[in-house]
C-alpha cells in the first residue's frame, strides 16, 4: 500500500509537470468533428432509424451495459455500478438522456469528449476505469451512431453515488500525468499488410471490445504493461492469455473453437465465467458471425 500511494504522489507530480505542457495526450480536437448543439433530450429523426440501430449494435459490441448499469437494476445504462479497482470503486455515471442525472444535457461533442478522452462535460478528468484509451479508437461514424442510439433509449432518473477514492487518486489533475503516460492519443489505424478481416478483428479487439482492458496486464498506476493480450488479474478473477501462445494462451485453440466461446461462452476447452461470462452475455454472444471470426482470426495471429 505505502508504495502504491508514493506512485501515486509521482503521478501527481507527473500531472503538474504536464498540466504546464502544450501535450498532444491531452488534445481532443478530433472530437470537434460532432455536433456542439445540445440535443441529447430530442429523440433521433425516423430517417435515422438505420444508424440508431447500428449505434445499438456499437453499444453491444462495446459492452457498455456492463459498466453503465447496477447489479439487479432493471433500468440500463442508468449507472450506479462500482467498478472495483486497486486504487477504490468508481462508480459508473448514468448515461440515459435523463437531463438531471444522466447526459440529457450533453451535446454530440460532450459525448463524444467523454468516451474518446476521458474528459467530462466540465473538462474534467474522468478515471481511466472507462476505458476511453481504447475507445479514443472508434471511428467518428461509429461514435455517432452510437450517440444516436443513446440519446434513443429511456430516461432514467438515477442519482449515482460520487466517486471518492483516498489521497492522491482523488485529485483528477493526476489523470493529466496518468494520461501523458499512458494515453495513446491515436485513432484506429488498418494495416495495410493484413487482411480486411484481420483489421476488423484488431478493431473490435482493441477499441470497441476494449479486451486490454481486462487481458493486458497493468503496472502499479493502472496503465497497461509492454505484455499486450498475455494475462491480467482482476481482482480476485484472472484474465487469462489470449495471445497465440500455445501453453498460456489460445494458441491451440481453432477459429471455431474461439467463434464458439464468444458466442456461446464455452467450448471443448474452457467455459467462461465471472466477468467474462458476463462480457458473453452482455456482448460477444450478439456480434454477427462475420464479427466473431474476424476477432478470431486477429487473436490467432498475435504473437505471445
Amino acid at each position: 500500500m505505502k508504495k502504491t500511494k508514493i506512485a501515486g504522489a509521482v503521478a501527481v507530480i507527473v500531472a503538474a509537470v504536464a498540466a504546464g505542457m502544450l501535450w498532444q495526450n491531452g488534445d481532443s480536437a478530433a472530437d470537434d468533428v460532432a455536433d456542439n448543439q445540445t440535443l441529447a433530450s430530442q429523440p433521433p429523426e425516423s430517417s435515422e432509424a438505420d444508424a440508431v440501430a447500428r449505434g445499438r449494435y456499437i453499444a453491444i459490441a462495446g459492452d457498455c451495459v456492463a459498466c453503465h448499469t447496477a447489479p439487479g437494476s432493471k433500468e440500463p445504462f442508468s449507472g450506479g455500478y462500482a467498478i472495483s479497482t486497486p486504487f477504490g470503486g468508481i462508480f459508473a455515471s448514468n448515461i440515459t438522456p435523463d437531463t438531471q442525472t444522466g447526459i440529457g444535457n450533453w451535446t454530440e461533442r460532450d459525448f463524444y469528449r467523454a468516451v474518446r478522452h476521458g474528459k467530462g462535460k466540465e473538462g474534467e478528468n474522468l478515471y481511466p476505469a472507462m476505458p476511453y484509451n481504447a475507445y479514443v479508437k472508434v471511428s467518428d461514424r461509429d461514435m455517432h451512431d452510437l450517440w444516436l442510439y443513446m440519446r434513443s433509449v429511456k430516461p432514467v432518473h438515477n442519482p449515482v453515488p460520487a466517486t471518492n477514492l483516498g489521497f492522491p487518486y482523488n485529485i483528477r489533475l493526476a489523470m493529466m500525468g496518468w494520461n501523458l503516460l499512458f494515453f495513446k492519443n491515436h485513432g484506429f489505424e488498418p494495416d495495410a499488410t493484413q487482411s480486411a478481416e484481420w483489421n476488423r478483428g484488431a478493431y473490435l479487439v482493441d477499441a470497441l471490445e476494449h479486451c486490454g482492458a481486462c487481458h493486458t496486464p497493468k503496472n502499479s498506476l493502472g496503465g497497461d504493461r509492454d505484455a499486450y493480450l498475455q494475462g491480467s488479474n482482476l481482482a480476485e478473477w484472472h484474465a487469462p492469455d489470449i495471445t497465440s501462445n500455445s501453453y498460456t494462451g489460445i494458441g491451440g485453440w481453432s477459429l471455431d473453437q474461439i467463434t464458439q466461446y464468444l458466442k456461446l461462452g464455452s467450448n471443448h476447452v474452457a467455459v467462461a465465467s465471472g466477468p467474462m461470462a458476463e462480457a458473453v452475455s452482455n456482448s460477444t454472444q450478439h456480434l454477427t458471425e462475420a464479427d466473431l471470426h474476424a476477432i478470431a482470426v486477429y487473436l490467432k495471429l498475435q504473437p505471445d
